[in-house]
């Protein structure tokens, strides 16, 4: 067998056997070479200590070097080198307690989460080390535990969601004691820390079919840890003529029919998150749920914010949400650029994807509708005719209103604003002379001098 191997990661492999020490390609990168998948990082094992490994080369920083990793910069490319280790007792369910290093690769290999990531491959004899069957699964598309599942999830429980995005992206199957003891342990998930939920949850979002990894993190009891905010919208049935499945059923549809974009599968996530709360029936039965947009907007942020989600990427997202039951009736120009005021360019392409996903299981398809192709070609249009929207393309700005006797103060900030109203309705009046003299007028009637 020969796999082909970065500059990098070769240069290294070469110069640790050179020296007498034995090193493979091991992790995600060798299991992504077999799947016919390009690498986007490479990992080393190697028995060499790590204090050996950063005498070898002139440049190395020591990432997790208590763990025994230290990474190599072969030029600009990163490669990981981690010294084969045993590890004892998991009390955090995160990082062992003792770290013990070892010359053994099988010892090494015995400690790792899966099966296909328990492989290792020396590119000098072109020999595949498998003592746990990773290729057979593999080629099976099965997700299997190394040794005892249990055990392995008990250590760290992460390896739950890592397993559920590792079969979400591989589209692989879990192994029945694998699936069994993943379900057992879900609930050590409340040790795990938010930041590396939400790092899995991403990989899972992002895969081509989200929907197989969250319905995996609801079945094997997951959800609760994870994403307990949705959990009201399982098997709540809408009892309407628009929507077939609960809640949660079409929550997963949305997000499979978006694109893997992180802020819009997010939005398209937590959308509907506030329709158990708004529902009501009329007195045909039908079901309603008016206002469920701003009650989403506020469940996604109480999420985002738990889930350590950065700030612009919430504030995407809540935008999303709260304007995706805006009707595409709009006819008022100055409606029109508010809400591209609001969105800017790039986002509101994401705000026309998740409408149309969130359509998308409808009789009629939205993005076919004459009216909804108006409404977004008027906005395109308005956009690449490149008319005013915000502050900053004002024909003037704060400097200039000071020249009118206007203080130094929030008057200067009201008055732009209304000035920006006026050039929404009117944009021939964006020039400086007319807003100065639009400017005239208006403090006197609206500002204290």
């Amino acid at each position: 067998m020969e796999i082909n191997l970065s500059e990098g990661a070769q240069t290294v492999i070469d110069a640790l056997q050179t020296q007498g020490f034995e090193a493979y390609l091991v992790g995600g990168s060798l299991r992504d070479a077999l799947l016919g998948k390009a690498p986007k990082d490479w990992d080393v094992a190697t028995c060499a200590l790590p204090e050996e490994v950063s005498a070898l080369f002139p440049t190395t920083i020591p990432t997790g070097i208590l763990h025994g990793t230290v990474t190599v910069l072969i030029g600009t490319e990163p490669i990981e080198v981690t010294t084969y280790r045993r590890d004892a007792g998991y009390e955090d369910h995160r990082r062992p307690d003792e770290v013990t290093f070892v010359r053994s690769l099988s010892e090494d290999l015995k400690r790792r989460d899966f099966t296909i990531n328990a492989l290792a491959y020396d590119p000098t004899t072109k020999t595949l080390v498998d003592l746990f069957d990773g290729q057979k699964h593999l080629r099976e598309h099965i997700l299997c535990a190394v040794g005892d599942p249990l055990e392995r999830f008990q250590e760290d429980p992460l390896r739950i969601l890592r397993g559920i995005r590792f079969a979400c992206v591989l589209d692989f199957t879990l192994e029945e004691s694998t699936r069994r003891a993943m379900s057992e342990s879900a609930v050590l998930l409340e040790h795990i820390a938010q930041e590396r939920i939400r790092e899995e949850l991403k990989g899972i979002l992002l895969a081509q079919i989200p929907s197989k990894g969250l319905t995996l993190l609801r079945e094997l009891g997951a959800l609760p840890w994870v994403l307990p905010e949705l959990l009201p919208t399982v098997g709540f049935l809408q009892h309407s003529p628009y929507h077939s499945k609960d809640v949660w059923g079409h929550t997963l549809d949305v997000v499979d029919q978006t694109e893997p974009l992180w802020p819009l599968r997010l939005a398209a996530l937590f959308h509907d998150a506030g329709k158990p709360q708004t529902h009501t029936l009329d007195e045909d039965g039908i079901g309603h749920f008016y206002g469920h947009e701003l009650l989403s907007q506020q469940i996604a942020e109480q999420a985002l914010e738990r889930l350590r989600v950065d700030v612009t990427t919430q504030q995407r997202v809540l935008r999303l949400v709260r304007h995706h039951m805006m009707p595409v009736t709009l006819t008022k120009e100055s409606k029109l650029k508010k809400l591209l005021q609001e969105f800017g360019a790039e986002d509101i392409e994401l705000f026309f994807k998740l409408k149309e996903a969130d359509h998308s299981q409808k009789q009629d398809a939205l993005s076919e509708e004459p009216q909804y192709l108006a409404f977004k070609a008027r906005l395109r249009n308005i956009l690449e005719a490149k008319e005013p929207l915000t502050l900053s393309d004002l024909a003037l700005n704060g400097r200039d209103l000071l020249t009118l006797g206007i203080p130094q103060g929030p008057d200067i900030g009201r008055l732009l604003e209304a000035l920006l109203e006026e050039v929404l309705e009117d944009p021939s009046k964006n020039t400086k002379a007319t807003l100065l003299a639009r400017a005239q007028l208006l403090k006197g009637s609206l500002y204290d001098t």
